[in-house]
């Protein structure tokens, strides 16, 4: 955490932490998508489509531990640590299937 982290090395009691001085981690999304177009009769055709998003699975949190506490050693070990819940994280992978009709 501490290569993420863009504030003093000590924080005395009452001291305000400087703003935005936490960096999160980076996003890594890569998503894929397959088409395959099949002509019907002369002026009518399909496209069947699958996608998958978040190829990887890699995990992508949307927040961190931002409390300090100087009386509570286990509340400040984790500062800075990403929030482990799902309401507090980017989709994991998932995919879709489609069929288009055009003429």
């Amino acid at each position: 955490m501490a290569d993420r982290w863009d504030g003093p090395t000590t924080i005395t009691s009452g001291t305000v932490i400087p703003r935005n001085a936490l960096e999160g981690l980076p996003l890594y999304k890569t998503d894929l998508r397959v088409t395959k177009d099949i002509r019907i009769f002369k002026s009518l055709k399909g496209s069947l489509i699958g996608e998958i998003y978040n190829v990887f699975n890699h995990a992508n949190y949307a927040s961190f531990n931002t409390t300090l506490n100087p009386t509570n050693a286990a509340v400040t070990a984790v500062f800075g640590q990403p929030v482990q819940n799902t309401a507090n994280a980017y989709i994991p992978r998932e995919g879709q299937l489609a069929f288009r009709l055009s003429f």
